[in-house]
């Protein structure tokens, strides 16, 4: 199976900008996190519904409030402090420090609307969502009938108090249904390919602002694709930052 990014056709004129303060090129420890690892501060937080399509609402946790909480409180618990200084700067992006912090970004609804007005079948089908943040796109897919999604994002932060906690706020799903993984791209496609998940349905959005993340994504795209496998990836062709 071979895949390619083709968005630009003249790369000079579509550049992607992105902020590399701070990064030493150091990756995180891949983590397998459950349901249970969800973070009891965050876990009774203010929720809002997310809506989308032409009558969908999903509730989650608020976003301002989730990383407010993860800024005063998560040096209590070892978290990454380097992410936590970021988010204290009001930066959600940084290369290999945070990426994508508690922000819900235009391309998640933009590709929910796509997903609700093409009438994407779930049903019975193994979905990964890919750099999941508030793992919408996952939520999406078990409400409608998938039976299994992996959420994965950079930051175990992430997971643990708002992509978990957002899963657990809806009650169709059943703890059965869900895996978690914290990561880097690379590391994860060579971990999942050697436990053999396979996919059905791929959802990533906002998650090519960088032209360096290109052969990471198309490795685990490459490495858990399912026969037949369908991808859906969602994304701004230029990125100021």
């Amino acid at each position: 199976m071979s895949f390619k990014f083709n968005f630009f056709d003249k790369p000079e004129e579509n550049s992607v900008e992105t902020n590399h303060k701070g990064s030493d090129n150091t990756r995180p420890t891949p983590v397998q996190l459950s349901l249970g690892d969800g973070w009891e501060r965050s876990a009774a937080l203010l929720k809002r519904n997310f809506k989308y399509g032409d009558d969908k609402a999903v509730s989650i946790l608020r976003e301002d409030q989730v990383e407010q909480c993860v800024k005063v409180f998560a040096p209590e618990i070892g978290e990454d402090m380097k992410m936590i200084e970021a988010l204290s700067s009001d930066i959600d992006v940084i290369s290999g420090v945070v990426e994508g912090g508690f922000t819900v970004w235009d391309g998640t609804r933009h590709l929910l609307n796509y997903l609700v007005k093409e009438n994407i079948d779930f049903k019975d089908k193994r979905v990964l969502d890919l750099g999941c943040g508030a793992g919408l796109l996952g939520i999406h897919a078990l409400i409608n009938g998938a039976k299994f999604a992996l959420f994965q994002e950079f930051n175990q932060c992430v997971i643990k108090a708002w992509t978990i906690n957002n899963v657990k706020i809806q009650s169709s799903i059943r703890f059965n249904q869900t895996d978690f993984w914290s990561g880097d791209w690379e590391d994860l496609a060579d971990i999942w390919s050697s436990q053999e998940k396979q996919f059905d349905i791929i959802l990533t959005t906002e998650t090519i602002y960088r032209s360096e993340l290109y052969p990471k994504l198309l490795r685990v795209f490459e490495s858990v694709s399912a026969p037949g496998c369908q991808i859906y990836v969602a994304g701004k062709l230029i990125y100021y930052g």
